[in-house]
């Protein structure tokens, strides 16, 4: 009877372990995005920076087309601190179905169009360093 409440014991502190450490993402992942003053989506074609945003300056939302019926499109949602893909013309709409992103944890990928919307809290130079001057260029 004693291995028996040992292995009761260890089961519910492996339960209590996992329900910790899922309520520290959650809460981490909360006060990360909330927090940033400054957003800027970052929206690659091909491996080429085609568009920076400041997700923190949009008042009202609005969408634009990248690309077009024949070489294939992604329509793009921007909003107050979010952005997301809601239309493609891929086969699998992978990156519609990601919805939008606040943060920097998760990027919307759209594999057959070779679109890739990235977040991130400061401007990013050409050789990758974080910086605000590489936005003001």
């Amino acid at each position: 009877m004693g291995i028996f409440i040992k292995k009761q014991l260890i089961c519910i502190g492996v339960v209590i372990a996992i329900v910790a450490v899922s309520a520290g993402v959650l809460v981490f992942n909360y006060f990360s995005t909330q927090d940033w003053e400054q957003m800027y989506a970052y929206i690659y074609s091909d491996n080429e920076l085609i568009e920076v945003i400041d997700l923190t300056a949009v008042t009202e939302p609005y969408s634009f087309t990248i690309g077009d019926e024949e070489s294939g499109y992604n329509v793009v949602q921007v909003e107050y601190k979010k952005i997301g893909m809601t239309d493609a013309s891929c086969p699998d709409h992978v990156c519609v179905d990601t919805g939008f992103i606040e943060s920097s944890l998760i990027p919307i990928v759209c594999l057959p169009n070779k679109i890739v919307i990235e977040i991130h809290s400061e401007g990013i130079s050409e050789d990758g360093e974080e910086s605000l001057d590489a936005v003001a260029q």
